[in-house]
């Protein structure tokens, strides 16, 4: 029989294994960004948060099946927390982070323009098959958008380079590389599946809180560390890619997903908690406008506004536990 401490070493174990995983997930996904001639930013939105997705979508999803939907619901919504204000706030804090236009043209209003649909769809408490359905529908609009940016701006990148430029080919080695990544990533976040209900179970904590915090922020360990292994390269492109991609995936393929297999019953706080996402983006918006104009500087986020995305976050979090003392 496990008790608490084998359980929570088993759990911290799994999170150490994400950690390392994501570390070597960027610089390989990077080289092949570059071999392939797409942008980091291309990148960072499809492949990498996908994959530093997984422990977040498979958590959720195995809660939910195990009628656990506080959980699945606390541990997507923490997640999109953590990643705007750790995976994004912690690499801000550590480099000024150059914010693309393609980020500003694509990702940004794809990101808004779903939280105002999914807005519209819960604030009656119920989540339907079909708005699951349409949150789907919506993902992969936004990946093909974003997957026509990217073939654009890689033609546009060959015209420019045809003659200095000598393309090199993704080789098999890399390939695998990725597959074991994925594959590392996925059997830790069984782990942590498996895990999680027995130390909901040995310390009583309420469910969604769980998911919320402790959950949502280990199934974004793969993130942050991206993002700050990143900001440690210079290859900062990556990062707002990841964590708008990555909140992107939550919504419509993790709870949109969930809705299909079964309507859902948003309860208030999940509701209050989904409207604060939405005005802690649009702050990281508003702080890049503001830099801008007032300090003429580039789409930019600098080292102040990551210290204000991670003392907001934290602001938060500490709000959040003594409410539910």
């Amino acid at each position: 029989m496990l008790n608490t401490v084998s359980v929570f070493i088993g759990i911290a174990i799994c999170l150490i294994v994400l950690f390392f995983s994501g570390k070597a997930l960027v610089k390989i996904s990077t080289d092949i960004a570059h071999k392939l001639g797409v942008s980091d930013v291309f990148i960072g939105t499809t492949l990498i948060a996908l994959t530093t997705g997984i422990p977040t979508l498979l958590v959720s999803l195995i809660a939910f099946l195990t009628n656990q939907q506080d959980v699945a619901l606390g541990n997507l919504i923490g997640t999109n927390y953590v990643n705007i204000g750790l995976a994004l706030g912690i690499p801000a804090f550590m480099t000024t982070i150059l914010v693309k236009k393609e980020v500003f043209e694509k990702e940004i209003p794809l990101y808004f323009s779903l939280m105002a649909l999914f807005t519209s769809f819960i604030l009656d408490g119920n989540l339907s098959k079909l708005e699951g359905i349409l949150l789907l529908i919506f993902l992969l609009a936004a990946w093909g958008i974003i997957i026509q940016y990217g073939i654009s701006s890689h033609k546009e990148l060959e015209k420019q380079e045809t003659k200095t430029f000598e393309k090199e080919k993704v080789n098999s080695r890399e390939i695998l590389s990725v597959l074991l990544i994925f594959l590392i990533i996925l059997v830790s976040s069984l782990g942590i599946s498996f895990l999680t209900p027995l130390f909901a179970q040995y310390t009583e904590i309420n469910s969604y809180i769980l998911g919320l915090t402790l959950i949502g922020v280990g199934t974004s360990i793969p993130t942050i560390t991206a993002g700050i292994v990143a900001a440690k390269a210079g290859n900062t492109d990556i990062i707002v890619g990841n964590v708008f991609g990555g909140n992107i995936l939550n919504i419509t393929l993790g709870i949109g997903l969930l809705a299909i297999i079964k309507p859902l019953q948003i309860n208030s706080l999940a509701i209050n908690d989904l409207l604060f996402v939405n005005i802690y983006g649009a702050i990281i918006v508003i702080l890049i406008l503001a830099e801008m104009k007032f300090l003429g500087k580039n789409k930019t986020l600098s080292r102040l506004s990551g210290l204000i995305m991670v003392l907001t976050y934290l602001g938060y979090l500490l709000t959040l536990i003594l409410n539910h003392l």
